[in-house]
This record gives structure tokens, C-alpha cells and sequence, in this order.
């Protein structure tokens, strides 16, 4: 809880909400002092503490572009699954800028989840209006986006050299990068440092999903140096079904399907077009008060794996 939600929490608190604890984030070193004392003191259960993997963990909202929003009803074992097998698709160094609000999975599992898991730092954005500054103030190595926002990296950076009269110079060297890579150079980061210094001057991966990425969005931040994998998920899976690899990825696809869970195309058309049903823990349990929705969702795609 920040200072700017005190308000949120006081009339909670006075109109008597079924919450039992408020924590402010500035609390958290004189907390974690507390928990190391206990444990000093031998108070292990933290550790002692038994998860039901199966158990409601999440109940996150679909955005309602296909329909009315439905409560979606996630589990330990899936978000954790997420995490864990995510990380073991894509290489993560430095730190990362979370962007995407909490209440989007993917936010939560990539963005925090998968952080914390590789020890990575997190900076917050405070907002969108100043994510050009925090870039700058942060310089972020990895960030989890959906697609607008890397079409909007993009075209700033051809916007801004179009301003300044340089957008000819960058297309040269950039023809002059892309052909010494051919020979194994790489002096992406040297030739355009001027262009990563608005991201921060670190940022080398971008992870999106959420919505369809055009290639030349990824093939033209690369030439930049800087590596975007595209990847597919819905919110009723956890997030995450697939995503590209750090050197392993193929422009214009939704990369690998992630170990944690099985997926298969039903009754595929003659192009191999169909619906993509998705099996394993990382399927939700279902939507909230909601069964008639959960019955045609969950039920259509328990099809034969064999």
C-alpha cells in the first residue's frame, strides 16, 4: 500500500472489509527484520507451511474484447508452473521495468513471478505518462509488454530520428549492422547507443504477448540490438502457452509450447487452422460464479491428447 492509496484503505477499514491486514511498501525492510528475528528465534512456519496446489490462488478478470469480462479462477500449482517453466524458456539478465498493471496475469507472472525467481530487480512504473522518464531513470535489461507498447517504442524512435534529420543515417547503419552480423559482428549496442539511451541504455529483451505482434516490429527493434520474442497466452491458462527463445525463435511465430502444458489444434481445416486447446495445471479452475461459461469452456476441450 502506498501513501497515495491511504484513503482506499481507511474506508475499508472503516466501513469494516473482510481484510485482515494492510501493508504499506514502506514497511517491508522493518518486516523482513521481524521475519529473520522469528526465524533467529526458531519460528520455522514459514517453512514448516503446506500450499494446496490446487486451491484458488487468483481471481483475475478477461478484458471483455470477446465477450463480458469473466472472473478467472487460477491455482498455486499454475501460476507457479508459469513462472518456473517460463524462465526455463527465456533468459533473463538485469533488472526489469513492470509496466503491465498487477491484475493482468501476465504482468504478475512475468513481470513479478518470474523476477523474483531469477533474483532480478523490479522497478514499478509509476505511470504511464512517465514511462519515457522512468525508462531513462531506471534503464531497465528486460521488460514484459503487449504489443502496443512495443509499436510505440518503435515508431518513437523513427519519429524522433525523422525530427532531427537523421532517419537516413540510421537506415545506412543499420544496413552496415545487419551486414556485418552476416561475419558474427556485432556492433548494434556501439552504433546505435544514442537510439537505447532513450530506453535507459540497457534494454536488450523485450517479452510480448497479449495480442498479434507485426514482424516488423521484432525484426526492427533487433536491428537495434534489441531481442523481441513474441508469445501466446490467455489469461485461463496462467498465463503463458508458448514464447519464442533467446536463440531460438522464429519471426511471425508464437514460439515453443511450454513444457507445463500440452496443446492441440481441434478439428483443424485444410490449412491446419483451428481452435487451440491447451491441457495441464496451468488451466484455470473455471469462472467465477460462472458455470454455465466454465462447462462450454473447460468441457469442449477435454479431447483426446493420445
Amino acid at each position: 500500500m502506498h501513501k497515495r492509496y491511504s484513503d482506499i484503505a481507511k474506508f475499508l477499514k472503516e466501513n469494516k472489509a473482510s481484510i485482515e491486514h494492510y501493508i504499506n511498501t514502506k514497511d517491508f525492510p522493518k518486516l523482513i527484520k521481524q521475519g529473520k528475528m522469528q526465524i533467529g528465534q526458531g519460528n520455522n512456519s514459514i517453512f514448516n507451511y503446506e500450499v494446496n496446489n490446487n486451491a484458488l490462488a487468483a481471481l483475475l478478470y478477461t478484458s471483455g474484447t470477446t465477450g463480458s469480462a469473466k472472473g478467472v479462477m487460477l491455482t498455486h500449482i499454475g501460476l507457479a508452473q508459469n513462472a518456473v517453466t517460463a524462465c526455463e524458456y527465456v533468459g533473463i539478465f538485469g533488472s526489469n521495468m513492470l509496466v503491465l498493471p498487477l491484475h493482468h496475469v501476465f504482468g504478475f507472472v512475468a513481470g513479478v513471478c518470474a523476477m523474483l525467481l531469477k533474483g532480478s530487480e523490479i522497478f514499478i512504473n509509476s505511470s504511464l505518462k512517465r514511462i519515457s522518464l522512468d525508462l531513462v531513470e531506471f534503464s531497465p535489461c528486460n521488460m514484459f509488454l503487449v504489443p502496443l507498447f512495443v509499436e510505440t517504442f518503435y515508431n518513437k524512435i523513427w519519429d524522433g530520428a525523422k525530427k532531427q534529420g537523421k532517419d537516413d543515417l540510421l537506415r545506412k547503419l543499420i544496413k552496415i549492422s545487419n551486414g556485418l552480423m552476416k561475419f558474427r559482428i556485432d556492433v548494434r549496442r556501439l552504433l546505435f547507443k544514442s537510439v537505447l539511451k532513450s530506453f535507459g541504455g540497457k534494454l536488450k529483451l523485450i517479452v510480448s504477448g497479449g495480442a498479434p505482434l507485426d514482424v516488423k516490429y521484432v525484426q526492427g527493434l533487433r536491428d537495434l540490438g534489441i531481442l523481441v520474442l513474441n508469445g501466446y497466452g490467455i489469461t485461463e491458462c496462467s498465463p503463458i502457452v508458448s514464447v519464442n527463445r533467446n536463440k531460438y525463435y522464429r519471426d511471425g511465430s508464437i514460439g515453443s509450447v511450454l513444457s507445463c502444458c500440452e496443446v492441440k489444434i481441434a478439428n483443424p481445416d485444410e490449412n491446419g487452422n483451428g481452435e487451440i486447446c491447451v491441457k495441464g495445471d496451468i488451466v484455470m479452475l473455471g469462472y467465477y460464479n460462472n458455470e454455465q461459461a466454465s462447462v462450454a469452456s473447460i468441457t469442449h476441450h477435454r479431447i483426446s491428447y493420445t
